[in-house]
C-alpha cells in the first residue's frame, strides 16, 4: 500500500510542476499564430486542456507497461 501511496504523491508532484511550467507559459504566450505547413494555425491552449491531455498521457503511459 505504501508503494502506490509513493507513487501518487510522485504523479501529483510531476503533475503540479507540469501545471505551474504550463500556467506560466499561457500567461506569456495566450493565443498564438504559426504556419503549419503552408497554413497559418491559430492555437489557444487552456488549462483545462493541457489537464485532460497530461491525464490521457498518463493514463496511456501506464496501461502499455
Amino acid at each position: 500500500m505504501s508503494s502506490i501511496k509513493k507513487l501518487a504523491e510522485s504523479l501529483y508532484g510531476i503533475r503540479s510542476k507540469f501545471v505551474h511550467q504550463a500556467d506560466l507559459v499561457l500567461q506569456m504566450s495566450g493565443s498564438t499564430y504559426h504556419f503549419g505547413g503552408k497554413k497559418l494555425v491559430h492555437t489557444q491552449l487552456t488549462m483545462s486542456l493541457l489537464f485532460s491531455a497530461f491525464e490521457e498521457c498518463l493514463v496511456t503511459y501506464f496501461s502499455e507497461s
